[in-house]
């Protein structure tokens, strides 16, 4: 995604949670696993809260380097 696209995601509201799937060494992988992972992630983090965590939605990158977390994180405002 482009950073202007982040920006226009970020003035939807305050997130709490940003996940940037990446397809490192296997695109194969990321298709297969990447939504069941989600909704394990999110089933795991909200158990026991008082009201579920606000995420942003998932960032989809391709031959994504591990650093663009921080700088979509960044663009999102999502708290470290």
């Amino acid at each position: 995604a482009s950073a202007e696209l982040l920006q226009a995601l970020a003035g939807a509201g305050p997130t709490d949670l940003a996940v940037v799937l990446g397809d490192g060494l296997s695109a194969v992988a990321l298709q297969r696993h990447a939504r069941p992972v989600l909704q394990a992630l999110k089933a795991a983090l909200d158990a026991g809260r008082g009201r579920a965590l606000r995420w942003a939605p998932p960032v989809v990158a391709t031959q994504a380097r591990v650093a663009l977390a921080d700088e979509v994180g960044q663009i999102l405002g999502v708290p470290l």
